[in-house]
């Protein structure tokens, strides 16, 4: 009933008839996900709208995630092919990996996921060939860079530290106790006292 409705949108609608044609084999019965805290159901679109009557910028991007998130969910996986290719010189090592997308399926409408690679050539076990060039370039290694908001809720979520429902709560309190900082491009910096109390609860074992 929710693709039904969703049937009249300008951008994902021809989409959501390719979904309810059963000729297309585009539907699959949505799987249960790996984590429900019990918090709330399954985000999803709960009235059509086309977002044209007076909404915000973000209020348009918000509905669209979530009704192209949801019809990505009743439909059928990506399929590709991968081929890694291993080659040995002079002792050493080297591998190279190549992607292709063979049915695009959910990809076609959730469009926030990039799923191709680069192409490489076809080779054979046991394929010899002389390299037309060696190139042996210098660099230095870098820190990693800072936490942003969706690394710090992945890395969460990781540990089973809070719920859906408390996870903002968490940063929110570690903002106002000035544990961290937060930038304009929303990645955390530790303050003097977030170092501290971190490095308190090391020595304290």
């Amino acid at each position: 009933t929710i693709v039904q409705e969703q049937q009249g949108h300008p951008e994902w609608g021809v989409y959501a008839q390719r979904l309810l044609d059963p000729g297309t084999g585009l539907w699959r019965n949505p799987r249960g996900g790996g984590h429900d805290d019990k918090a709330h159901p399954p985000i999803h679109p709960t009235k059509f709208s086309t977002g044209e009557s007076g909404w915000s910028q973000d209020h348009r991007k918000l509905y669209e995630l979530v009704v192209r998130h949801f019809l990505a969910c009743v439909s059928k996986p990506a399929v590709g092919a991968e081929t890694t290719v291993e080659i040995g010189i002079a002792g050493e090592l080297f591998s190279a990996c190549g992607r292709v997308i063979l049915e695009k399926n959910y990809l076609d409408v959730y469009h926030y996921e990039s799923w191709g690679g680069s192409l490489i050539p076809t080779y054979t076990i046991g394929q010899q060939f002389i390299p037309s060039t060696f190139i042996l370039d210098s660099g230095v290694t870098r820190p990693p860079p800072l936490l942003s908001e969706a690394d710090l809720l992945s890395c969460m979520d990781k540990e089973g530290i809070g719920t859906d429902a408390t996870m903002h709560d968490h940063i929110k309190k570690l903002l106002d106790r000035f544990y961290a900082t937060k930038d304009a491009n929303t990645r955390f910096t530790p303050t003097n006292l977030g170092e501290a109390l971190v490095m308190g609860y090391d020595d304290m074992g």
